[in-house]
């Protein structure tokens, strides 16, 4: 049977299946497919484009029926193993010690965007490409940890919500109250909309978490020189920040195992 190759990913494919049965008019995405002139759909894009009627299983062992694979984050190997925003403790994990290649890690935020067939094989467990919603990151471990720390620790003050757009200088005297130092939150102004740096952000501890790694060290005043003014500052109340970045749990299998 000739080789063709899928009209959205440009893998591989035989002439069993034909895109016109399978590409739906809500689709307009078009300028992002991998091979247009196509006539054929690989059975891995079937499987991402199902809607409502697929059985995962999660990074924790629940099996789920009836679902939509575009509604979940995968860690993909020679298995398919989805996550939602409840496992990004074991998500951050898995980037970090990632498994063997190759691979495929696919991060939505939204649940609302295809994403599977636009996301290419890792090569390296060093340096490889995540898909987070529409941007391609390549991710570097020794990189991403050094943000992570970064984000941590800012995030044990002001909550990690607050790190994509920190430049108040409330936050400057908050980090300072409750550091004692601002080391961190300069170098994070100059680093914070790089993408690796975005993702460090929707990795992060959340503030109760990270507060609880890096706790206050001064329970103080903040210096006239951080609040712009000849008085002292008393330091804010700590606020938990309540954004979802997931509940304790480990991996109930091997991601290189069979199911």
């Amino acid at each position: 049977m000739k080789i063709e190759n899928c009209f959205y990913c440009g893998n591989d494919c035989g002439q069993n299946n034909i895109i016109k049965n399978y590409l739906k008019p809500t689709f307009t995405n078009l300028d992002i497919i991998k091979t247009p002139n196509s006539e054929y759909i690989c059975d891995e894009c079937i499987w991402a484009f199902a809607t409502g009627n697929q059985e995962i299983t999660l990074l924790d062992g629940e099996i789920r029926q009836g679902q939509s694979p575009r509604l979940y984050s995968w860690i993909i190997t020679d298995k398919k193993i989805a996550a939602t925003k409840a496992h990004i403790r074991q998500l951050r994990e898995i980037i970090l010690n990632p498994p063997p290649p190759p691979f495929k890690i696919i991060l939505s935020d939204s649940g609302q965007k295809h994403l599977l067939f636009r996301t290419i094989w890792a090569q390296s467990q060093d340096n490889f490409p995540i898909q987070f919603e529409e941007e391609q990151i390549i991710v570097n471990i020794t990189e991403l940890q050094k943000r992570l720390t970064i984000a941590d620790r800012l995030s044990s003050a002001i909550g990690k919500v607050a790190l994509n757009n920190c430049e108040r200088m409330s936050y400057a005297i908050t980090i300072n109250n409750y550091h004692d130092d601002l080391t961190d939150y300069e170098n994070w102004l100059n680093i914070k909309n790089e993408p690796l740096s975005r993702l460090a952000v929707w990795l992060a501890k959340n503030k109760e978490d990270a507060g609880n790694e890096y706790p206050a060290i001064s329970a103080g005043t903040v210096s006239a020189a951080v609040s712009g003014s000849n008085r002292s500052t008393k330091k804010d109340g700590r606020i938990r920040d309540k954004s979802d970045d997931g509940r304790d749990g480990q991996l109930c299998f091997d991601l290189t195992g069979d199911i």
